[in-house]
């Protein structure tokens, strides 16, 4: 799977590893909801880029996981967050 392996680069983590980080933030992550001003515009050119719904960004950790809600939970991407990121 594309994604898998992207967070694998991204992450620097094993396939198991990919699926419980991304399991743990789709259930535990903070929603786009939550931020505002400039950490959500950075949130929306997210979903811009990869046509995501506002469900599915998860921030969790240093990183923000892109999930396909149109079914079941499914990862997409996951990004490093920018350090000017504040959570």
């Amino acid at each position: 799977m594309h994604a898998i392996k992207r967070c694998r680069q991204r992450l620097g983590i094993n396939k198991n590893a990919v699926r419980r980080q991304a399991n743990l933030a789709y259930h535990t992550g903070r929603e786009m909801k939550s931020f505002s001003g400039e950490n959500y515009r950075w949130l929306r050119s997210r979903l811009r880029d990869e046509n995501i719904t506002e469900d599915g960004i998860r921030v969790h950790g240093n990183f923000v996981y892109l999930f396909d809600t149109e079914t079941d939970p499914c990862l997409v991407t996951a990004y490093h967050l920018p350090k000017e990121f504040k959570q």
